[in-house]
């Protein structure tokens, strides 16, 4: 069931009467809708948001954006339960592309916007430009790492809060699975080959998969949850965005659209959502492990280029 609360529409920021508000009905985004690239409205150019996690006073938002556009006079408008229903502030956002150095039309990209973390801690984040600041966003966007948990609901904090995880010595992120993938022995070997290695958590991107491979990684998430496994697998759906261009559909996904259906994004969400929760990161393809050649495991590997006796420290 989607959540849904009483938010305020802004008819005119520079006016403080109450006439200014008009309360309207705001449907916050579901754990499914969050899962998902969205096209921010609104602009010329089209750009699509996937996540935001928040960093400290850094706001990033995981983006897929045409490669060559440079946008400007972009907005983060923040909602913070803590002070009602409405957006306490609107910041100027920066928008940045992810080097691929592959020439496709579309490209990975992050937009970051800063905050006083003394002032406020939001719980979610829309992007508008700067003509419509005074207006809502085409969607809101729950902040990972952010927010006042406690005034949020359980479906959307539960989706909402990967720092709460456990802390593991070893994350693992892979590169989006696409075109039906359906090496389900390969995956398994990857995964009891970064355990045997090291590995407390994995992390896949669901572009496709095959019955058989969902089926594998479906018992791998189930096993941790019930506390019969100790190696967490996270997948995140990983459907690149779909939309219309002169009235026709269209769907990022091809080699000159975006680079490996957008791996480089999966990349910098994987990074920075999972490191405050991992001590190191380990970026492997499906097909590669690294393998120490005199060690046993990655944190003997370490503590041996570190100069430590202890690998505990």
């Amino acid at each position: 069931m989607q959540a849904v609360t009483h938010l305020f529409q802004i008819h005119n920021r520079s006016t403080a009467s109450s006439n200014a508000w008009t309360e309207t009905e705001f449907p916050l985004p579901s754990r499914e809708a969050m899962l998902r690239f969205r096209q921010v409205e609104g602009l010329t150019t089209p750009i699509f948001t996937y996540a935001a996690l928040q960093e400290d006073n850094i706001v990033r938002i995981i983006t897929i954006k045409p490669l060559n556009a440079e946008i400007k006079n972009l907005y983060c408008v923040f909602l913070d339960f803590k002070s009602g229903p409405i957006p306490r502030f609107a910041v100027n956002a920066s928008v940045k592309n992810i080097p691929e150095d592959h020439n496709s039309t579309f490209t990975a990209a992050y937009i970051s916007c800063q905050i006083n973390t003394t002032e406020s801690n939001p719980d979610y984040v829309g992007l508008v430009p700067e003509k419509n600041q005074a207006q809502w966003p085409s969607h809101m966007t729950s902040i990972e790492g952010g927010g006042d948990s406690q005034k949020v609901s359980e479906e959307v904090s539960s989706a909402r809060r990967p720092w709460e995880e456990r802390e593991v010595e070893f994350s693992v992120c892979t590169p989006p699975m696409f075109f039906k993938f359906d090496n389900a022995a390969q995956l398994v070997e990857m995964l009891e080959m970064s355990r045997l290695l090291g590995a407390g958590r994995v992390v896949f991107y669901n572009n496709s998969i095959a019955p058989n491979v969902d089926a594998v990684l479906s018992l791998y998430i189930r096993q941790y949850q019930l506390g019969m496994d100790s190696l967490e697998v996270k997948v995140h759906s990983w459907q690149l965005p779909t939309f219309v261009e002169n009235g026709v559909n269209k769907t990022i996904e091809k080699q000159e659209d975006i680079h490996y259906y957008g791996q480089m994004a999966a990349v910098d969400h994987c990074l920075h959502r999972y490191r405050k929760v991992s001590r190191y990161i380990v970026f492997s393809d499906l097909d590669e492990v690294v393998i120490p050649v005199r060690h046993a495991t990655w944190s003997e590997l370490i503590a041996e280029r570190q100069g430590e006796t202890n690998t505990g420290t």
